[in-house]
């Protein structure tokens, strides 16, 4: 349970592609500090991925670099704050839209936390691909504006104790994020912070992986935090159909109606490549109004 061991197959049909390496070894080792720690006590030639703390700060010396060869590249990935749009407050696309202007200092945060080791994105296709709309623009951080979006919702502090209410019930939610991941916390706190001046209150819920995912396909939290891992080819039915809410499936958020599921079914049958982007970029544009993701 700790590694996977590959031995080249010298029988493979292809002579000059069978690989140059009698073995290759994969080692889990779950934390980043032993797992660099490793790579440079020597148990380990190579690490795919290090943290951005790690990669500015701890493998930067003279010592690193003479013996190391650093790398960077974008991975097929995202990360995101879901919304559970099937229960209040989030099923309001106003509220939605106010968490975007308001919750997190995304250039900020890309900044002083990653290191600038990343980009914004507006939505959930490859950066890089051909299914991303660059024409597209983020969401400023405005909390001014999301707190006009909170009010046109019906969002405001009516008994005066600091936090907005509807309805009897006060803006109070819950995020649900896996337990043990310093950038998580990191942002969990600036949204709460953030949160808290415009009357919200945000708990933080930290849980171990099996039992966070758990909750995350029962549809039990308000708010979520994930990555997902894309591919230059998209598609989006999996995530974003809303067939893909029923039986734990991928669309946890309950994201789609008629239209976007008439764009995601109609690319799966497109050919041409200029007719599916064209596909992509209306489904782009509709998942940057409705806000689903806090990409």
């Amino acid at each position: 349970g700790n590694q996977i061991v590959l031995v080249r197959n010298d029988d493979y049909w292809d002579v000059p592609h069978r690989g140059h390496l009698d073995r290759i070894i994969f080692k889990f080792i779950s934390d980043d500090v032993a797992a660099l720690q490793a790579l440079k006590n020597g148990e380990l030639h190579f690490i795919e991925r290090v943290t951005a703390e790690q990669f500015k700060k701890e493998t930067s010396d003279a010592d690193f670099l003479r013996r190391f060869v650093k790398a960077p590249y974008y991975v097929e990935a995202f990360a995101f704050i879901g919304w559970n749009m099937k229960r209040p407050p989030f099923d309001d696309v106003k509220v939605r839209q106010a968490m975007a202007y308001g919750a997190l200092n995304r250039p900020e945060f890309l900044q002083k936390v990653l290191y600038g080791l990343g980009v914004l994105v507006t939505g959930a296709a490859y950066y890089f691909g051909p299914a991303y709309d660059h024409s597209i623009p983020d969401y400023p951080f405005d909390p001014e504006k999301a707190k006009q979006l909170l009010l046109e919702a019906g969002w405001y502090d009516r008994d005066g104790d600091g936090l907005r209410d509807k309805n009897g019930k006060p803006f109070q939610f819950e995020l649900l994020m896996p337990a043990g991941n310093a950038v998580y916390e990191a942002r969990a706190a600036l949204m709460k912070e953030n949160l808290r001046k415009m009357g919200i209150d945000m708990t933080i819920r930290e849980l171990e992986w099996a039992t966070f995912i758990q909750n995350v396909n029962d549809r039990k939290f308000d708010a979520c935090n994930l990555n997902w891992a894309t591919s230059i080819e998209f598609d989006p039915y999996q995530i974003w159909h809303s067939s893909q809410w029923k039986d734990r499936g991928s669309n946890m958020v309950g994201f789609g109606d008629a239209e976007s599921d008439r764009i995601i079914e109609q690319s799966r049958v497109t050919i041409d490549p200029g007719e599916r982007r064209k596909l992509f970029f209306e489904l782009h544009r509709i998942q940057h109004e409705q806000q689903p993701y806090l990409f």
